[in-house]
């Protein structure tokens, strides 16, 4: 059965503590909610993106990369012709035992600026 208040007076509040229990509460679940979707939705969201980009859409996105990292953040490489083709052949024997084999990856010389020392793009450039 409720009680019915006098005109002009208000109901009194719920205690504090409660207040700031369902505040720390809401704060903690949300932070758990953030940190679980970093480390799982992110990475799941990635790898189904993966599998169902069609290669024309990944071979569109290297080339407009690649053109754009050549323009903005490449200079053309310092290493010695015979240094390039030692990390080439590291490279091609690499990618033979890898999934798409010897064919599915290329490697892309260049000297980034400022320093990053490899990337990968998803036609396997």
């Amino acid at each position: 059965m409720m009680r019915s208040m006098p005109a002009g007076q208000k109901q009194p509040d719920a205690p504090a503590g409660n207040s700031w229990r369902s505040v720390l509460i809401s704060v903690l679940f949300a932070g758990l909610a953030t940190v679980g979707f970093a480390f799982y939705g992110v990475p799941a969201m990635a790898g189904w993106l993966a599998r169902h980009t069609p290669s024309s859409m990944a071979a569109y996105t290297t080339r407009q990369t690649l053109e754009a990292m050549d323009n903005i953040a490449l200079n053309a490489t310092k290493l010695p012709p015979a240094t390039k083709a030692h990390y080439r052949d590291l490279f091609e024997a690499v990618a033979a035992r890898a999934p798409r084999g010897a064919n599915g990856y290329r490697l892309v010389s260049g000297m980034p600026q400022p320093s990053s020392n490899a990337f990968a793009l998803p036609d396997g450039a």
